[in-house]
């Protein structure tokens, strides 16, 4: 259905085109097809094939001594490079989508990653930058991630009022610290 409709459709234009019977379980079926990757749920609410989404590679990361890494796609096409400044959000064996840019780097396209697993420290920079913006404190707020690769997440975000930053959800801690900022 996607393919004929040749863009990306909401769950209403979806479950409409499958008639009531079918209706009812689209929601679990797409989730399903999202957490296996075949599907991608945009910012937008729509679900669209990876394949309708230019220059988007899938894959998995594969770190490199030197700091940088490669995106070894799904597909099995060529390698995509990574910078070092890209694999700072991910480690080895992350799955991820990244986004085709026009440089190559030791012949090899470049990539920027646009999508990856949920991260505690991507969630407490966006508590930082409510805090850099002036948002009205305190603020509570679930973040989703990862639905582009097949692993969804859902963080919590808590900015207080003492402008501290909590980041919660089932997560692996590989670090803390403390950044005081300038008031």
């Amino acid at each position: 259905m996607l393919r004929r409709a040749a863009r990306p459709l909401r769950l209403e234009e979806i479950a409409a085109s499958l008639g009531p019977a079918s209706a009812a379980a689209a929601p679990a079926e797409l989730e399903d097809l999202v957490r296996r990757g075949e599907l991608v749920l945009n910012r937008r609410g729509q679900y669209c094939l990876r394949e309708q989404l230019p220059g988007l590679v899938v894959g998995t990361v594969q770190a490199q001594r030197n700091g940088d890494g490669l995106l070894l796609p799904d597909d099995a096409s060529a390698p995509v490079h990574l910078t070092a400044h890209e694999m700072r959000a991910v480690m080895h064996g992350d799955r991820v989508a990244a986004r085709i840019e026009g440089a190559r780097i030791r012949g090899r396209q470049q990539g920027a990653i646009v999508e990856d697993p949920g991260t505690g420290s991507a969630c407490a920079n966006l508590g930082g930058w409510l805090l850099a913006t002036g948002a009205a404190l305190p603020q509570r707020l679930s973040v989703s991630q990862g639905e582009a690769v097949g692993r969804p997440c859902r963080l919590g975000l808590a900015v207080g009022a003492d402008r501290s930053i909590r980041v919660s959800g089932r997560v692996i801690e590989l670090g803390r610290g403390t950044i005081a900022l300038p008031p």
